[in-house]
């Protein structure tokens, strides 16, 4: 992971957020990657899907469950984010993964989703390993 920040994603998903690119441009282009020979079938075939049937089923989710949704606390989290989290800073921990994972957030503004989960909302929920600054 350390050597491959992306982990082989592709960091489409904000252009196509922001409307700067159309998805279907998108999966065009990756369906003639695949025509040309430049792509496996099945590496096609796994990106068209997430960009084109992952996007559909979240934009659906949105609508099915209206305008609150994004603003609904179903888990009647409370608790605030502390500040080193907020901070995203790396230095101020001894854990490997846990100062590589905030230096990453911090530095490019994305990180994959396995530390997202499984460091950072460990660290939220928890607080376990919290850097003492």
């Amino acid at each position: 992971m350390k050597a491959d920040a992306w982990m082989a994603h592709s960091l489409l998903s904000a252009p196509m957020n922001l409307g700067w690119l159309d998805p279907v441009e998108v999966i065009e282009a990756a369906e003639e990657a695949y025509r040309r020979g430049d792509v496996p079938l099945q590496s096609a075939e796994g990106f068209i899907r997430q960009v084109m049937g992952w996007r559909d089923y979240v934009w659906h989710l949105y609508w099915h469950l209206g305008e609150d949704y994004r603003h609904a606390n179903r888990l009647g989290a409370r608790r605030h984010l502390p500040g080193w989290w907020q901070d995203l800073d790396g230095d101020a921990t001894d854990a490997a993964c846990i100062a590589h994972t905030l230096s990453d957030l911090r530095d490019h503004g994305w990180i994959h989703h396995i530390p997202r989960l499984m460091i950072l909302e460990t660290l939220r929920h928890n607080e376990v390993g919290a850097p003492t600054s």
